[in-house]
């Protein structure tokens, strides 16, 4: 999956993303609002990458995304879109 609006591209992660999501969590000023660091190694990237992969295959269109700057092809972090078990009841902010 790709979209690219006029600041950033979106992207499903490759596996020659794994050393943008090392720094990425195992920077402290990011992990304190994690909850400390996700990976120890760059193995642990890869192999979360690699679970990512299995994830996009059962889930066309959902999971983590790399997002970068267009006008700079820079890193800049990740978001996600997951799926949901039917059996999960969300409510609706516009729900009284």
């Amino acid at each position: 999956m790709k979209i690219k609006t006029e600041r950033l591209l979106i992207r499903n992660f490759e596996l020659t993303d794994a050393q943008n999501i090392f720094e990425l969590d195992t920077d402290p000023d990011v992990m304190r609002f994690m909850g400390g660091p996700m990976q120890i190694s760059i193995d642990d990237s890869i192999a979360t990458l690699e679970r990512q992969f299995i994830y996009y295959g059962k889930h066309p269109g959902l999971g983590i995304f790399e997002c970068e700057l267009n006008d700079a092809n820079e890193f800049i972090g990740w978001g996600a879109l997951k799926h949901l078990d039917n059996r999960i009841k969300l409510k609706s902010v516009t729900d009284s």
